[in-house]
């Protein structure tokens, strides 16, 4: 059988070569029909004939001839498998390159991304910048307001201070006037000549002029605090709820309210009266004063059985009585209207119920001053009969002719509505 002629060879490749080179040498040995293929007969001898010429070519061009070709193969399978790493190394770097192309898909959305957050950022910014300028700007518009409020509180400081001053000086005036008239008064009666009704002329009328200032002076300060009315008040009472009234006579009664509302008269009519009463409840003096007295004729109202100090608080206000006991026959002492008792009137409230014009209109009462003396009447009950009548009914214990409530009422507010 005809084989290569098997001669060891080293031949210098890269370590890499080893693969294709044990490949070829296999390939080589092993088939016999491929051998015939690759190699051709003149390069075949036998085992017998190893070393003899052969169609006239010596051993030695037989082993230069097969050398070329195992040279030439080796080159080849090199060259294959340069290729084919070659392609492998091409395959790598594409998909490299595609992950690279994803990797900067990725990136340019990140940048897309942070470019769009960087502008709503600065949209933020912006907004921002806006809402500091805005809050700066109300800033300003707040201590503007605060500083017009501070000189609104100065100036009504100065008004009332002014205001009292004057009041200060009204009074001071008429405790003159008034001791002024009690002197001539008591001068009259003891000269009792032929001047004494001149005197008396010219003191009433510097009366009459004293009070009409005084009118005038509440007047205005009723209008610029309360308006021009018509004013109401609304008196809220507490009434008894246990055994000690449960025998009361209620018949035909029906009451369904606690609350007694006052309208007061025309300001032009009662307008020192009126301004007096007015801050009072302002002022809350009437809260938790009580209704002490039930008479036939009266329901009166006081700060004086309902303690010391609530007495104290009408003192220290300075609005514990009028200033003169102002009467308008416009506006008398009929049924269902309250006016101030007392003299001076102030602290007494008094509710009429019934017709007391001629007890309580001038001249009413005994020992007063003056033919025109009276209790000033200011306002009338338009809601809450049923309350009164129903006060007018409870039980009183008879002191002095008073007719003393055996419970006194208290009254639970007084305001204006």
């Amino acid at each position: 059988m005809l084989v290569p002629h098997r001669h060891k060879m080293a031949i210098a490749a890269n370590p890499a070569s080893g693969g294709w080179q044990k490949s070829f040498n296999q390939q080589t040995y092993n088939s016999g029909k491929s051998n015939a293929g690759l190699f051709p007969a003149s390069h075949m001898v036998s085992e017998g004939n190893v070393g003899k010429e052969k169609n006239g070519r010596t051993p030695s061009n037989q082993r230069s001839a097969y050398l070329i070709s195992l040279t030439f193969g080796a080159l080849l399978c090199f060259l294959l498998n340069a290729t084919i790493e070659a392609s492998k190394s091409r395959t790598a770097l594409e998909k490299h390159m595609e992950r690279m192309a994803e990797k900067i898909v990725v990136l340019k959305h990140e940048a897309r991304r942070a470019h769009a957050l960087e502008i709503e950022g600065m949209r933020v910014e912006e907004e921002l910048e806006i809402q500091k300028a805005e809050n700066r700007r109300l800033w300003g518009l707040e201590v503007e307001q605060q500083h017009s409020l501070g000189k609104m509180e100065h100036d009504i400081r100065r008004l009332e201070e002014a205001q009292k001053e004057k009041d200060e000086e009204i009074e001071e005036l008429f405790d003159i006037a008034w001791e002024e008239v009690q002197e001539r008064k008591a001068e009259s009666n003891r000269l009792r000549g032929r001047n004494i009704h001149l005197a008396s002329d010219v003191l009433e009328e510097h009366f009459r002029e004293l009070t009409y200032n005084i009118q005038i002076q509440s007047h205005e300060k009723a209008m610029e605090k309360y308006g021009p009315g018509p004013h109401r008040v609304a008196i809220k009472v507490e009434l008894p709820e246990d055994e000690v009234f449960e025998g009361l006579n209620m018949t035909g009664i029906g009451l369904s309210e606690d609350t007694i509302v006052i309208e007061l008269a025309p300001l032009d009519f009662m307008p020192h009266s009126i301004q007096i009463f007015l801050d009072q409840v302002s002022a809350g003096l009437w809260n938790d004063c009580v209704i002490f007295r039930n008479a036939n004729h009266i329901l009166q109202a006081s700060p004086d059985f309902a303690g010391e100090k609530m007495m104290q608080a009408f003192v220290d206000s300075g609005l514990d009585s009028v200033k003169f006991q102002e009467y308008n026959h416009r506006f008398p002492h009929e049924k269902y209207t309250i006016g101030f008792g007392g003299r001076p009137g102030g602290s007494q409230l008094i509710i009429n119920k019934e017709n007391n014009t001629e007890l309580h209109g001038p001249g009413g009462q005994a020992g007063h001053f003056g033919a025109d003396d009276a209790d000033p009447c200011f306002g009338k009950v338009v809601s809450g009969v049923d309350v009164i009548r129903w006060l007018s009914a409870m039980p009183t214990i008879e002191n002095d002719n008073r007719s003393l409530m055996q419970r006194y009422i208290r009254i639970v507010s007084a305001s204006i509505i």
